[in-house]
């Protein structure tokens, strides 16, 4: 048995097990932080799934008895029926990343808070480059932000209809099709926003109108009195009611400013901001004053941010957030869009895999957010010692820096052939 190994054996035996509840890490990284954050929430929003499905059965919501068959959602993060459960690791320039592999993955671009910015930071990347292809064949591009005057007796469902049937009646339009001959605009990319705030439910919708000529920032105000007239009607159309002139947003992008618009987070530049401002919008606090994103609904433990967040699951469910017009894909080179669940799937083929853990040991021993987080804290550290005290004497095969592979079969470690 090499030094290495007898070195990672020399830990507390049996009995000296410290309970993975009193165990802190001296210091965590600011990424850490940000994933401690994240499956807390897809925690808590589990349990609100969990109670509300039960509750339409006619169960006690925080009962055992009965069963009630929540969505996929529920699943995401435990172990797969199949194979073992592996602790990959991936560096780069912010240092050691690790993940799960070997999970289910629910895939949900909207109401899971560890699957939405996988699937979003990669909408962004592609937004982003699709942006820059366009520019650099000399196209121009306008941010439109389209939104309906809203209030808090307004239910989101009905907000998103009106949103979605009003944006469809002017994209049809004569008128439209006319004015997109004109200004000869060859395609757009639209996102769908959500932020809750004193007057309610704010859905609307983010464009980027891509033209075949150069928009000047001169242009902003023609085009915005063009859209708005269009927009305005197809609002009154469907049962709504538009919001000021004022209030409708039309922005010119080009390459190299300083920034894209007024609300583009302040450390995205010209156009590498595009992306994220348009597909990261749910994941990213609310800009106007008293307004959230719908994750944050999961920081609060009250009735209403249950009932609120409930309301949002539903009404986006089988809902598109991000969608690029037919033929501009191919029209860029961007080739084939991936479905949200082949994004989410990608991510467990990147890093090397430092610790293989059995699907019935990893949902007992790994079954709370804070222990799975804790258990990739350690694996980003190399605390093998860590693993071990957690995880018992048997069930797993660690792999060491020097690329020695351990196996703990029962309650010693032996080198796999």
């Amino acid at each position: 048995m090499s030094e290495s190994i007898r070195t990672a054996t020399a830990e507390p035996q049996r009995g000296s097990l410290i309970p993975l509840r009193t165990y802190e890490p001296p210091q965590v990284s600011e990424r850490a932080e940000h994933r401690r954050e994240r499956y807390r929430r897809r925690a808590v929003a589990q349990r609100r799934e969990i109670r509300q499905a039960r509750a339409a059965a006619d169960l006690d919501p925080d009962g055992k008895d009965g069963f009630a068959k929540p969505s996929r959602r529920v699943w995401c993060g435990r172990a797969r029926t199949f194979g073992s459960v592996a602790v990959k690791v991936r560096h780069d320039e912010g240092g050691s990343h690790a993940h799960f592999s070997g999970v289910q993955h629910c895939g949900s671009v909207w109401a899971c808070p560890v699957c939405a910015p996988i699937i979003r930071r990669e909408r962004a990347d592609e937004i982003t480059e699709g942006a820059r292809r366009h520019i650099a064949m000399g196209g121009g591009i306008a941010m439109v932000t389209f939104t309906i005057r809203h209030s808090r007796a307004d239910g989101l469902s009905d907000s998103m209809q009106v949103l979605a049937d009003a944006y469809s009646d002017m994209s049809r339009s004569r008128a439209f099709r006319g004015w997109k001959a004109e200004r000869g605009m060859i395609g757009h990319i639209t996102s769908t926003e959500i932020t809750y705030g004193v007057n309610g439910w704010h859905p609307h919708r983010h464009v980027l109108m891509l033209f075949s000529r150069p928009v000047s920032h001169e242009q902003e105000r023609v085009l915005q009195g063009e859209l708005f007239a269009m927009w305005s009607h197809a609002v009154e159309r469907s049962g709504g009611e538009t919001v000021s002139r004022e209030a409708f947003d039309v922005r010119a992008v080009t390459s190299g400013e300083e920034q894209v618009a007024s609300y583009v987070t302040k450390t995205v530049k010209g156009v590498e901001g595009i992306g994220k401002e348009v597909s990261l919008a749910d994941v990213k606090a609310g800009r106007a004053s008293g307004s959230i994103n719908p994750f944050q609904l999961l920081d609060v433990e009250t009735l209403d941010a249950e009932r609120l967040w409930n309301e949002y699951a539903d009404a986006t469910k089988g809902r598109s957030a991000i969608r690029w017009s037919r033929g501009l894909r191919d029209a860029l080179g961007m080739g084939r869009e991936k479905t949200d669940q082949e994004i989410v799937d990608e991510m467990e083929r990147i890093g090397e895999i430092q610790l293989l853990i059995a699907p019935s040991l990893f949902n007992r021993s790994v079954r709370s957010y804070r222990s799975a987080c804790l258990i990739l804290e350690a694996a980003e550290r190399g605390d093998y010692g860590y693993i071990r005290r957690t995880l018992g004497g048997s069930g797993y095969t660690i792999t060491l820096p020097d690329g020695h592979t351990v196996a703990m079969m029962c309650d010693y470690m032996t080198e796999a052939a």
